[in-house]
């Protein structure tokens, strides 16, 4: 059996959620499959694939230059790329995550696509933005109807790829690999109590309201703030600096865009009093887990995706209401969970979200299609 897994969505070098998930199948596969893996990869992006898997593993490297060509155009696989498949003798391509941007190959090729959620179609939807928002459903609704082969992270995603499209899915949860223990110490934060957030800076993940809640309780708790996430955006960046400055709390709250190590992680998350989850809309939301795996009190907003994949083992708050946001933080500093209950969180999450369950859960279905 020989796998192209496609990672063409990893199109600049910073460690997000979806690329890091994205190396740990890669290397999951290698651990538990005896499959020969092949990677299609952008000539930009090789490097930083490279180091972060550590495996020497053959690929086709795609010129750059194409993410140039237009959207209309992008879904049909260039032909030289197929004649780089077909030399190779690939039986199955999985797109690891499938979008409006990704290819659809031809079907001898029983491609699987990843669906990870369907936020930006939200998102054109609540902005009013009509006209994207017609372009996103319709594209989406042509793609998912035209993939034969969709996976979705959650069931909540698989009722909103349902809805949108009359598609039906199977559900494959995200893996959430994580060493705990080796940490490189953040001199920044040394001796700083602090409360948590890894996420991106998307309206949706809904930073004002976190940042509102905490000025609201910031003189009478000693923590900061410590927002993890990565600037994609120079406005809405600047948006989020000056927000902080008009609710005085300039010095409170450090806003992190740096590309932090593995081990940098560690230390960010080992050291946090508390890790909050304020988002309006998640396709799965791995950061919770990966803090719960760190025995950190974890509390989420009470969207139907985190109250999914978090078992009901967290607690939860209105992320609309500020007051319900701040009282759940000063609720869980002032009466913190027991380091029994942490342990059994931790442990339950390990065993769910392991690589090895993710895997044989794709080989499974890889071996569904190739013999359907």
């Amino acid at each position: 059996m020989r796998l192209l897994i496609d990672l063409q969505h990893i199109q600049f070098s910073f460690n997000t959620g979806i690329i890091n998930f994205s190396f740990d199948l890669v290397k999951g596969f290698v651990k538990y499959s005896n499959w020969d893996i092949v990677l299609l990869v952008w000539d930009d992006q090789e490097g930083f694939i490279d180091k972060n898997l550590g495996i020497d593993l053959p690929k086709i490297v795609v010129s750059s230059q194409l993410k140039k060509v237009s959207r209309l155009r992008r879904g049909l696989c260039p032909s030289s790329i197929k004649k780089e498949i077909d030399k190779r003798g690939v039986d199955v391509i999985l797109t690891v995550c499938f979008t409006i941007s990704s290819y659809l190959y031809p079907k001898k090729y029983h491609q699987i696509g990843v669906i990870h959620d369907i936020q930006l179609l939200k998102i054109r939807l609540q902005e009013r933005d009509l006209p994207c928002a017609l372009y996103m459903f319709s594209n989406m609704f042509v793609y998912f109807r035209l993939l034969k082969n969709l996976v979705t992270i959650s069931d909540f995603v698989r009722h909103d790829v349902k809805k949108l499209c009359g598609r039906d899915s199977g559900v494959i949860y995200n893996s959430i690999c994580r060493n705990t223990e080796n940490e490189q110490e953040i001199e920044t934060i040394k001796n700083t109590p602090y409360i948590l957030d890894v996420n991106s800076f998307f309206k949706y993940k809904n930073t004002e309201n976190l940042i509102r809640a905490f000025s609201r309780i910031k003189d009478i708790i000693p923590h900061v703030l410590y927002l993890k996430g990565y600037k994609d955006d120079d406005i809405r960046y600047e948006e989020l600096i000056g927000f902080i400055k008009s609710e005085g709390c300039e010095g409170r709250i450090i806003m992190d865009i740096t590309n932090r190590t593995k081990e940098e992680m560690n230390y960010l998350y080992n050291h946090a009093d508390l890790f909050v989850s304020p988002s309006f809309m998640e396709g799965f939301g791995m950061t919770p887990i990966e803090a719960a795996l760190h025995q950190v009190p974890v509390i989420v907003s009470n969207i139907g995706t985190l109250v999914e994949v978090t078992d009901g083992l967290v607690p939860t708050f209105d992320p609309k209401n500020v007051e319900s946001i701040s009282d759940a933080i000063l609720k869980v500093l002032n009466n913190p969970p027991l380091e029994k209950e942490l342990h059994h969180i931790a442990d339950h999450f390990r065993n769910k979200y392991s690589l090895e369950n993710q895997v044989r859960s794709y080989m499974s279905l890889i071996d569904t299609v190739m013999n359907a």
